[in-house]
């Protein structure tokens, strides 16, 4: 009977011994859950860490970074292409011309649209298109928000191809196609 204390003694210490030790904790000041959030001891090198995250939280608060304009890259294509004998923006560009007139009309820029042919069709013809391309795209930037001072559509017709010359084909006669918005001072 004496051995059973013993044995009941060895066990319980062999028990205990085998435990891990909790980690000390300390209530979290933000969760308000009221979950414990565990204490490293200090280091040298979580020293380091936690001042240089401190100090970049604290530069960020103080410092004030714009915000990414979500049609800055629409924003940075300014050349319109349309299709043969076509003054309609298609769906590809909507897109553009619509966070051309967004800015626009947040601010007080002017802009010229300058309409192109290419080279087939008469003179008088290539500048009659030239002219309904770049005021198509200005309806579009107005129902975007310009103004209509802000926005000046000019035509060259064929005369400054953007790129070929004489009879250069259809993928030259694409690029050329155009309204090239020009912002002015």
């Amino acid at each position: 009977m004496k051995k059973l204390p013993l044995f009941v003694l060895v066990g319980a210490t062999l028990l205990l011994a085998g435990c891990p030790k909790k980690p000390t904790t300390l209530p979290d000041a933000g969760a308000s859950s009221g979950a414990a959030v565990p204490v490293q001891p200090a280091t040298d090198a979580n020293a380091a860490a936690t001042a240089a995250t401190t100090a970049q939280d604290n530069s960020a608060l103080t410092a004030a970074q714009p915000l990414p304009d979500p049609d800055a890259a629409l924003v940075a294509r300014t050349v319109i292409y349309f299709a043969l004998d076509s003054d309609v923006v298609s769906e590809e560009f909507t897109g553009v011309v619509a966070a051309h007139g967004k800015r626009l009309g947040a601010g007080s820029a002017h802009v010229r649209l300058e309409g192109h042919t290419d080279e087939r069709g008469s003179d008088s013809y290539n500048n009659a298109l030239g002219l309904r391309r770049a005021e198509a795209v200005k309806k579009a930037l107005k129902l975007a928000g310009a103004q209509d001072a802000q926005v000046e559509a000019v035509s060259f017709g064929e005369q400054k191809p953007a790129a070929g010359g004489e009879g250069e084909g259809e993928e030259a006669w694409a690029k050329n196609r155009r309204v090239e918005m020009v912002y002015l001072p």
